[in-house]
């Protein structure tokens, strides 16, 4: 359920910076709570499973958050990341094989 919550968090952070004026309190945000989000929802990798989905979204949206180009590819395009889950989870009629 971390991952749940950390996606939407690095969303709402994400707006506040981009709307501006953010920058300081986004910061203490990534510091106290992504970083080590971070941590705990990385040492989960659970393969192609719908858990995994979101521990990739979440991972993703941190790693853009904090503009870790390599980080973002890795659960964008990694064989547990996004792309792996939409090519070798979905099925032919749009359900997921779970």
């Amino acid at each position: 359920l971390e991952s749940i919550w950390l996606l939407q968090l690095c969303v709402a952070a994400d707006l506040r910076r981009l709307a501006g004026g953010a920058d300081a309190s986004v910061g203490r945000f990534v510091e106290r709570v992504v970083v080590p989000s971070v941590a705990i929802v990385g040492e989960y990798d659970e393969g192609l499973s719908n858990r995994q989905t979101w521990n990739a979204a979440a991972l993703l949206a941190a790693a853009l958050l904090t503009g870790d180009a390599r980080e973002a590819e890795r659960h964008a395009l990694g064989a547990t990341g996004i792309a792996g889950h939409l090519t070798r989870g979905m099925l032919v009629d749009g359900s997921w094989y779970e």
